[in-house]
């Protein structure tokens, strides 16, 4: 269905906790979210070791952005029920805003299930079920699929395709593969309870997040064109770097307390990028030049 719409337990290294720098980063390869006792979502850029961490934008609701392509310097992200492209400008002295639109207005306050290709942004609305795809150049606002229940939705490296989880029980998950021009999707043969997943930029291999009973989440790195891999720790969100190397994520650590950490497939180390607690969002800049 195709309907066009116009629509207004590993090794770990430890870094400094991310603390605001007197010199911002000049080249980001991390966006994160930085939350505060106030209730207010931070939505910062920093060097890949944590480093020269900037605030790029404040809001109210959750900030959980996905970087463009570096040599756009954009960052898509959902404010409230507003599907919002930032631009910003990275010299040496610095990273700012240098400008935000709203490309639509989902209809209600959320932070849907969402990917940015640079040309294209993918989410799905969690009322009507619909998956999307939205047109940076057109603006136009497309609605592929319907599934009813999902989890996360991700690109394939060169964006002409969309990677989704669709429920098939009260807790388990297929992901099925569609075409950002619409038709009929395919399974790929990753099932499970699917919390979250990121797909590489180099390939069709998948970091996946599972909901184990009893357990809490766990990650699972999937070779491309394999439906099962490794478990390489307990967390969530992971999301690859450009090189698909290495996956940083979400580390619960008790408490109700967590840590960023990035793991290593080659080596099969993983290393900190943040023991701040607030931070409840990371993803990678996702191309490397």
């Amino acid at each position: 269905m195709f309907r066009p719409l116009i629509i207004a337990v590993l090794l770990v290294t430890t870094a400094p906790t991310i603390a605001r720098p007197t010199s911002a980063t000049s080249s980001p390869e991390v966006i994160f979210t930085l939350t505060s006792r106030s209730g207010t979502y931070d939505l910062r850029v920093a060097n890949e070791d944590g480093t020269g961490a900037a605030s790029l934008f404040k809001g109210n609701s959750q900030l959980n952005g996905k970087f463009g392509p570096r040599a756009d310097r954009t960052i898509a992200f959902w404010n409230g029920g507003n599907l919002t492209l930032l631009t910003y400008d990275a010299t040496s002295t610095g990273v700012r805003t240098t400008g935000t639109r709203v490309l639509l207005n989902s209809g209600r306050n959320f932070a849907s299930p969402f990917d940015f290709s640079g040309r294209d942004i993918a989410w799905w609305h969690p009322e009507t079920g619909d998956l999307h795809n939205y047109n940076l150049a057109s603006g136009t606002d497309s609605i592929l699929f319907n599934v009813p229940q999902s989890s996360s939705v991700s690109f394939n490296p060169d964006g002409t395709a969309i990677f989704y989880s669709e429920a098939i029980g009260s807790t388990d998950y297929v992901m099925r593969r569609i075409p950002i021009t619409g038709g009929s999707p395919t399974d790929v043969g990753i099932t499970g309870h699917i919390m979250l997943f990121d797909t590489g930029h180099q390939s069709d291999k998948f970091v996946v997040s599972y909901q184990v009973t009893g357990v809490g989440p766990h990650l699972d790195y999937i070779p491309a064109g394999a439906t099962s891999g490794t478990t390489f720790g307990n967390g969530y969100g992971g999301a690859f770097r450009c090189d698909d190397r290495v996956i940083i994520f979400r580390h619960p650590t008790g408490n109700n307390s967590s840590n960023t950490l990035k793991y290593d497939v080659q080596t099969n180390t993983t290393s900190t990028f943040s023991s701040d607690n607030n931070v409840v969002f990371a993803s990678y800049m996702p191309t490397c030049n």
